[in-house]
């Protein structure tokens, strides 16, 4: 390894050299996951996955730190409950659940999320715009609402990947994070949504909780492959524990590809097919043909019967959010406006069910 190229505390991106390589190649680059391999110095020989590279996938040019040659950890397991179970990675960590956990004693008993919002999300993407849109209708309202992340595990796996959650900890958009199933790295580990929910509520005290996967979607362009459908088994799973389920729409009218273009086809199936039953649905307020073709399209396929839509103004909320440089498949919100506005739409409805009922 030869240089440092950045250093978070939770990730290192790395200059490395394979030993095999030509002196004149440039160094590659490399991601560390601390809480895996703890903090790689300068002159240590790693092992690294270079799968990604290897394949071209959309991981940015980074090959993925398996383990320093000649490192053991040292430090005491946080807890029992292990985590990326049965891989050569697999890692220790305090399930907020645990027997040895604090808050044992506050989740050991079913708890539930009494109207709680619980925002739903199918793209990493839209969790910018409702934290942005929260916090904007709290601020408001002169209340001062937390909000808890869940990050599933149908995605990225260690949350630490996540630029956009990083910065919107800083910005003080986002008070706390759990990782639940495989996923690794928040400030709370679960074992399972249900408790990641009833954790977020009881533990972080969130006003307002959003779930959705990390970065790295996967799709094959069939009805149910795609790892979005997380976004139904939250809807659920809010249902089951008595909070206010509020889905995030994927609308587009900037995505050229027919089955993202308008409602996404995800969203459809989502929305008609795999939620069990009525769920809260934003939409923003659009000009009237986009207008059309959204409401014509859900009323086709029995979502305006079965779930609860509601028009939000978003225009101000759109233009105070100019400021984050958030993307979604590389567009900028004014490349995508009602991907973005949809998401600040669905912000503003759960902030609102929060200070409404204070």
């Amino acid at each position: 390894m030869e240089a440092v190229l950045s250093d978070d505390p939770d990730l290192q991106v790395l200059a490395v050299r394979p030993i095999s390589a030509d002196e004149n190649m440039p160094p590659r680059k490399a991601i560390n996951y601390k809480a895996l391999n703890g903090t790689a110095q300068v002159g240590e020989r790693v092992l690294l996955n270079t799968v990604a590279v290897e394949l071209d996938l959309g991981t940015g040019g980074y090959d993925f730190v398996v383990g320093i040659v000649g490192r053991e950890l040292e430090d005491e397991p946080p807890g029992h409950l292990i985590k990326l179970r049965y891989t050569p990675i697999q890692t220790p960590v305090l399930a907020v659940e645990a027997p040895e956990s604090p808050f044992h004693s506050l989740l050991e008993s079913f708890s539930p999320l009494q109207g709680t919002p619980v925002v739903c999300c199918g793209l990493h993407s839209q969790i910018g715009p409702v934290c942005f849109a929260v916090h904007a209708v709290f601020k408001e309202r002169g209340y001062g609402g937390r909000v808890a992340y869940i990050m599933t595990d149908s995605a990225a796996l260690p949350i630490a990947w996540s630029h956009l959650v990083r910065e919107l900890k800083q910005s003080g958009l986002l008070q706390t994070t759990i990782t639940c199933g495989q996923a690794f790295g928040g400030d709370y580990e679960a074992i399972n949504l249900y408790s990641a929910l009833q954790a977020a509520r009881q533990v972080a005290s969130a006003d307002v909780i959003l779930v959705c996967q990390g970065p790295g979607n996967a799709g094959t362009q069939t009805a149910l492959g795609f790892s979005g459908v997380d976004q139904s088994l939250a809807l659920n799973a809010a249902t089951a524990l008595e909070g206010r389920p509020i889905c995030v729409p994927r609308i587009s009218f900037a995505d050229k590809r027919p089955r993202h273009h308008g409602v996404s086809q995800q969203t459809l199936m989502v929305l008609e097919r795999l939620v069990v039953g009525s769920v809260w649905l934003p939409l923003s307020v659009m000009p009237s043909p986009m207008r059309d073709i959204v409401l014509t399209t859900l009323q086709q396929r029995g979502i305006l019967e079965k779930h609860m839509v509601e028009e939000v103004e978003t225009e101000a909320l759109f233009n105070a959010m100019a400021t984050y440089r958030w993307t979604t498949m590389g567009r900028k919100p004014q490349e995508d406006p009602y991907f973005f506005r949809t998401a600040l739409a669905a912000g503003v409805v759960a902030a609102q069910s929060v200070c409404n009922t204070r």
